[in-house]
């Protein structure tokens, strides 16, 4: 074999390995990426206690990305309101922002884990009351469709 053929061998190999380097590094995870973010989109439904009381807190969601929005419905003992929820997916975390249509625009904060195996997330929360004295709790919910 000659020099100059080994050369162009050399000097193609060389080429195939940037091509096949350059490929691999495009094949990177994108950070922004949220294929590991559990899917929450459906209608939920559970508890959520208080020291006071135990009301029912139902909840519409759509997914896009690790952005949720919906609505949500709660009853019980002294509690019966409704409105819209806004958050977002971290993985298995949860964070949602409730906003009541009833109470002069009061809300609640959530935050929890999610369970994708069994269709459930659970977490606590904090709000105020209809005298704006601090509240909490915890909550738990299961998905239903």
């Amino acid at each position: 074999m000659t020099m100059k053929k080994l050369n162009l061998i050399v000097a193609a190999f060389y080429f195939l390995l940037l091509l096949v380097i350059a490929g691999t590094s495009s094949c990177k995870k994108n950070s922004s990426d949220n294929s590991n973010n559990s899917n929450v989109s459906g209608n939920w439904k559970g508890p959520v206690l208080q020291p006071a009381e135990t009301d029912t807190l139902k909840v519409t969601l759509t997914q896009s990305g690790a952005n949720v929005t919906g609505t949500y419905s709660i009853s019980g003992a002294t509690s019966n309101d409704s409105g819209t929820i806004t958050g977002t997916v971290s993985g298995s975390t949860i964070t949602l922002s409730a906003l009541s249509q009833k109470n002069n625009g009061s809300g609640a904060n959530l935050s929890g884990t999610i369970n994708s195996a069994v269709n459930m997330m659970s977490g606590t929360f904090t709000s105020k009351d209809n005298n704006g004295n601090p509240n909490g709790g915890t909550w738990s919910l299961t998905k239903t469709n």
